[in-house]
């Protein structure tokens, strides 16, 4: 396979899955925060939204509507949904031949939905039927994907960039979830019922709130959450076993011996799989932000590797 088009693939995967964060994260972070018990709460959902998208913390002074807009069917940013849209269709355009008819067609409905979504509609009154609508044609895409395509080194690269992405994403909003509760603990004098409150919203923002709670069978505080976000080998959505999904396609993509060469993209993926694995929720509660601040480090030195080693042209 030509590298060009392995690239495509990848990013492929890598912006469905951060189209669908990032509609996740703004549609549940902007309507929970409606009912919350909280003083200046736009001010507070801009913060914490401007946060995890990575925006420049000066557009909050631009209004709800325009940083919601900035987020979501935005041409010109970088940030939005629109963007990631419209380039999970120029790379499959540039690797249309790999793709099955199903997948096509679904990422180009997909796309023409996005760019030609009404900006004032929107702002008024159309961002839960935007995100919900991203929400369910990710869904779509990705189960095309993994039904109609082979699963050869096609589906293996989509894979990939969808178990990277989903590991960056869930960790960016691990953080702004974090952020938001130190905000509350500096300000507000009821803070520890505040903060079940955002712990419930991190949840639902990481589709974990139902099963979170299956899985210890009890309220969930801060400490559960994060394990279950960060070092539960079951949960899928989880940067555990994200890690591992990874590291089996990457094993795939190489085909190499027994011996990983230090440095290399296996050997980085696979001690990051480990660390994560034998964490310990006690460990992860030591100085939380830092240690997910070093992770996101490394997956994005994982993505940079990966490109080096098989996707460069």
């Amino acid at each position: 396979m030509l590298a060009r088009v392995a690239d495509s693939l990848f990013w492929i995967g890598r912006y469905i899955e951060r189209s669908e964060h990032l509609a996740r994260f703004t549609k549940i972070q902007y309507f929970s925060a409606l009912d919350a018990p909280l003083s200046h709460k736009e001010d507070f959902v801009l913060a914490s939204l401007i946060h995890m998208v990575g925006l420049d913390p000066a557009l909050a002074t631009m209004g709800e509507a325009e940083v919601l807009y900035r987020i979501g069917p935005d041409r010109q940013s970088e940030a939005s949904i629109c963007h990631a849209v419209s380039l999970a269709r120029t790379n499959a355009r540039g690797a249309r031949d790999m793709l099955s008819a199903e997948l096509w067609e679904n990422l180009n409905k997909f796309y023409h939905f996005v760019i030609n979504y009404p900006a004032e509609e929107y702002k008024t009154r159309g961002l839960y039927d935007f995100t919900h609508q991203v929400l369910v044609q990710c869904t779509l895409i990705k189960g095309a994907a993994e039904n109609t395509l082979l699963h050869d080194e096609v589906w293996t690269l989509i894979q990939a960039g969808i178990y990277l992405e989903r590991a960056i994403q869930v960790t960016r909003i691990l953080r702004a979830k974090l952020a938001d509760i130190a905000r509350i603990e500096q300000t507000l004098p009821d803070a520890p019922a505040i903060e079940g409150y955002q712990i419930s919203t991190l949840l639902s923002a990481t589709e974990g709130f139902d099963m979170s709670r299956r899985f210890y069978k009890s309220e969930v505080n801060r400490q559960m959450a994060l394990a279950f976000l960060v070092i539960n080998p079951v949960f899928p959505r989880s940067l555990s076993y994200a890690m591992r999904k990874l590291t089996t396609y990457l094993s795939r993509i190489h085909q190499g011996g027994t011996f990983i060469e230090p440095g290399s993209v296996d050997f980085v993926t696979g001690k990051l799989r480990a660390r994560l694995q034998f964490l310990t929720a006690e460990e992860l509660m030591q100085d939380t932000d830092h240690f997910l601040a070093e992770i996101l480090d490394q997956l994005y030195q994982i993505g940079g590797l990966i490109h080096e080693t098989y996707l460069r042209y």
